[in-house]
């Protein structure tokens, strides 16, 4: 916790000495909680989380997202938090490349990771697609994601979500899942998600069903960020 403050302070330094040049353009808070249908002796496998994104712009293409979060495991009890750093540059209207770094924890343990994204957004379309890959070891966990939301009407759009990623070679997790947002206003959105987390080692491979549920406060001038959040505790529903 010590260090994501140190990063939210090293942010905030950093955002206000270039706000002369700066523009705020958006920022989100989720406050999120994800659960395997089954449970482990008893005790609900699942993930409560709090995050927050934050956007400023430096030039008509060029902005910075800092995205901060913290997360509770019901199971095991543990807890965690996450930083990560997006570097932007708008291509025309509808694209946008981005590079990002930051930073997971779950109690003791911490890996540092690096990526690579892209979105899309035109009409009632809006897509991403990301890889990343950790900075420890050579780079042994990479995962890879995309995601799509379909804006039905003004308060209903549809969502759709598929990550894979390897640890070490030695593990592969797969997650999928399928949703709906409802826009309660302009800034607040509450969501639904249903889907399946594979896992597999050593030729054994299980898979679990989850659902999450969460709710969402856009603000600024743009309603929210440009990316969403990037993390490897993010990928898990539950521990």
């Amino acid at each position: 916790m010590k260090t994501l403050l140190t990063a939210a302070s090293t942010a905030g330094l950093l955002f206000a000495a270039g706000s002369a040049a700066a523009e705020f353009n958006g920022g989100e808070v989720r406050l999120g909680y994800s659960q395997f249908f089954d449970e482990l002796i008893g005790t609900s496998v699942s993930k409560t989380t709090l995050d927050g994104s934050f956007e400023y712009g430096f030039t008509e293409e060029f902005a910075l997202q800092l995205d901060l979060g913290i997360s509770e495991f019901g199971a095991s009890n543990f807890s965690g938090d996450s930083y990560t750093l997006h570097g932007m540059y708008g291509i025309g209207d509808a694209v946008t490349l981005g590079a990002f770094f930051g930073r997971d924890s779950i109690d003791i343990l911490s890996i540092k990771y690096a990526g690579a994204e892209i979105a899309y957004e035109n009409g009632p379309i809006e897509l991403e697609a990301f890889g990343m890959s950790d900075l420890e070891d050579g780079g042994t966990v990479r995962v890879f994601g995309l995601y799509a939301d379909y804006d039905l009407n003004d308060r209903i759009a549809f969502t759709a979500n598929l990550v894979t990623g390897s640890f070490d070679s030695a593990a592969n997790v797969d997650r999928y899942s399928v949703g709906m947002r409802y826009n309660v206003s302009n800034a607040v959105a509450l969501t639904a998600d249903v889907g399946s987390f594979r896992a597999s080692s050593f030729g054994v491979s299980d898979s679990e069903p989850y659902f999450s549920l969460g709710a969402e406060f856009g603000f600024g001038k743009n309603g929210g960020t440009t990316f969403s959040k990037r993390s490897i505790i993010s990928q898990i529903p539950g521990l």
